[in-house]
């Protein structure tokens, strides 16, 4: 952005961080959070900000940033994880998923993609669990071991750092351990002669969860699945549920399933998978529940029956069934194709930026298709036309 003519800022606020960055135009914030708004309303005001960037809405400190950015008219432009998956990320401006300013209404929606060319192709990018992993340690290491700088810093996640590792590593053990099993297993599901159902879990502590949608813990949700499914799904059919093959709680969801489908007497019913969700599994079902994952996106493309229970881009009328859980398993029918090639065309063209957070090859794809976006995109002067200023970001 600099080399573009761009003036670009950065606030640290932990050892991560300041590895990444620390160099022309870094600032260490080592303040809580009560003092954040004041700090940042001085200092975008010192530096003329016109911008933000971040990553993710839901941070305590972006949160509020993006509160003090409201109130001051400085535009903010929010990554995340792409909506679909893999070789997409996501780029929105004021919000993301349940703070997304995508169309609400299919209406809105054909309106802007007769106006918009066919989506584009994606070039391939190709990042492992080891790669992310790895990024994931070193982040949190300096993070650690730079403590004492930022003694103020509160690491936004309902459990400890060495409770994540050791459950997310005894995860990745078994994984391993189990693999042909399991995968054994989802041949024989997907292949076989009985019908099913798929609900595939997300990460309990994730931002999904935890800010858009109205569940606790995935465990109400599999209570209202597993409850709504024993009384009023065909009968003959199964309940497949996969856990997400980056959880990291401590919760043991496969237990928590299991007992449940007792109580329900469902147990000859019900499958639990560890691992992820496979695509044979999406391709082979009878339909598919979502909290508000973007798993979704697989069931329209697959043209598989899907509800969404939460709020969801893609939880439109014609995408999914907008009736009652115990309605869904014998009233659902597809997505309309010509819906979904429309939605995907908007979605992709107003909020997906091929690249991606962990190869080097993500990264440059990423930094080559965000730049032209985040000078389109960058704050709107009075007349309502684009400033021709550099922007003055960070």
């Amino acid at each position: 952005m600099q080399a573009r003519g761009h003036l670009v800022f950065r606030i640290n606020f932990n050892g991560g961080d300041r590895v990444l960055w620390h160099g022309r135009n870094a600032t260490d914030y080592q303040g809580d959070e009560a003092a954040w708004p004041a700090f940042l309303r001085d200092y975008a005001g010192r530096n003329a900000i016109t911008d933000i960037v971040l990553l993710n809405d839901c941070r305590p400190l972006h949160r509020l940033a993006i509160a003090v950015a409201r109130a001051l008219g400085i535009a903010t432009h929010i990554f995340e994880s792409g909506y679909i998956r893999p070789n997409w990320l996501t780029l929105e401006k004021q919000g993301v998923n349940g703070f997304s300013t995508l169309p609400r209404n299919m209406e809105d929606v054909l309106r802007i993609a007769e106006r918009l060319p066919p989506p584009r192709d994606a070039v391939e990018v190709k990042e492992t669990l080891s790669g992310r992993a790895l990024n994931d340690v070193i982040y949190s290491s300096a993070t650690f071991l730079l403590s004492w700088r930022y003694p103020r810093y509160r690491r936004d996640w309902p459990y400890g750092q060495a409770a994540e590792y050791a459950f997310g590593g005894l995860r990745l053990v078994r994984g391993i351990l189990r693999g042909f099993q399991r995968q054994r297993q989802v041949d024989r599901i997907a292949s076989g002669a009985t019908p099913f159902y798929l609900l595939p879990l997300q990460i309990e502590a994730d931002s999904q969860i935890r800010f858009h949608s109205p569940y606790a813990s995935q465990a109400e949700v599999i209570r209202l699945v597993m409850q709504s499914f024993s009384q009023f799904a065909p009968a003959g059919t199964q309940l497949v549920i996969t856990e997400h093959p980056l959880e990291t709680c401590p919760t043991n969801w496969q237990r928590i399933v299991a007992e449940q489908a007792a109580l329900c007497g469902i147990t000859q019913r019900v499958v639990f998978l560890a691992g992820g969700t496979d695509s044979e599994l999406v391709e082979s079902c009878r339909g598919m529940l979502v909290i508000n994952s973007s798993t979704g996106q697989d069931a329209l493309v697959f043209r598989k029956p899907l509800i969404a229970l939460a709020p969801a881009v893609y939880n439109l009328p014609g995408l999914t069934f907008q009736g009652k859980l115990d309605e869904y398993w014998v009233e659902a029918v597809p997505a309309d194709p010509e819906l979904v090639a429309a939605f995907r065309r908007v979605l992709i063209a107003e909020t997906q930026i091929n690249g991606g957070f962990f190869s080097e090859r993500g990264i440059a794809l990423a930094i080559e298709n965000s730049l032209p976006v985040l000078e389109r995109k960058a704050k709107i002067s009075p007349d309502g036309y684009a400033s021709t200023q550099p922007l003055q970001a960070f």
